[in-house]
């Protein structure tokens, strides 16, 4: 029982997850193992279903904690980025032209098989996702450095440098109209660890917007 706990306590796992899939699929595996491992044990008998069964519903409920982090959003070298793969049929060209027809992009350049830009600063639209939103969401404007790299009918785009600018005198933590702030500042800890209010309220939000600003659609607009 002791091991099942342990892992359940791994605060490591959500202070310091680099890839949110990878280590949340790792939690589970791990979670299975012990639970086999303790049943399996020959002084494992019916009076210690019950304990087995609060194990599961424990489980059951870390399953849908952990299933409402961002699987886009991971945390490397100190950095928070955001990176999501997509298939598409279509050109390099024409991804390009999407781009720059979106109206969303600034510096937008095409070399080889990658695509590099700045988001054009705008406020994040808090009605995107369940999830609140601290109060740097309400007065600060967004941006951040685009890369976007092409193999083999996929592409896969890596945000960096997200950064807050904001709008107002009152700023929670700058030095008032266009101060600009690194979302490491409000997500993360001394120690460079999420911060659990960051994971609850403000990572959702941010990833639903990025969701919507790459939905890079041909929309047939003559009618």
């Amino acid at each position: 029982m002791p091991i099942i706990f342990s892992i359940l306590n791994n605060q490591r796992f959500f202070q310091n997850r680099t890839s949110t899939r990878a280590r949340r699929h790792l939690l589970i595996l791990q979670i299975h193992k012990a639970l086999y491992t303790f049943i399996a044990t020959p002084s494992f008998n019916k009076s210690k279903q019950l304990m087995v069964m609060k194990c599961f519903f424990s489980f059951l409920l870390l399953s849908i904690t952990i299933s409402t982090f961002s699987q886009n959003m991971a945390l490397e070298n100190g950095s928070i980025i955001w990176q999501k793969i997509y298939s598409y049929n279509k050109s390099i060209d024409e991804i390009h032209n999407l781009i720059l027809k979106s109206g969303n992009f600034s510096d937008i350049k095409k070399t080889g098989s990658q695509i590099t830009a700045n988001i054009n600063q705008f406020l994040l639209n808090r009605k995107l996702s369940k999830s609140s939103g601290s109060l740097y969401m309400y007065t600060d404007d967004i941006t951040g450095f685009v890369l976007i790299e092409f193999k083999e009918q996929r592409y896969r785009i890596t945000v960096k440098n997200l950064t807050f600018i904001s709008n107002t005198e009152i700023h929670a933590l700058g030095d008032g109209v266009g101060a600009r702030t690194p979302l490491e500042k409000y997500a993360l800890n001394g120690k460079g660890e999420y911060r659990k209010a960051y994971l609850k309220r403000d990572e959702g939000v941010i990833d639903a917007n990025l969701n919507q600003l790459f939905d890079l659609q041909i929309r047939d607009n003559d009618w």
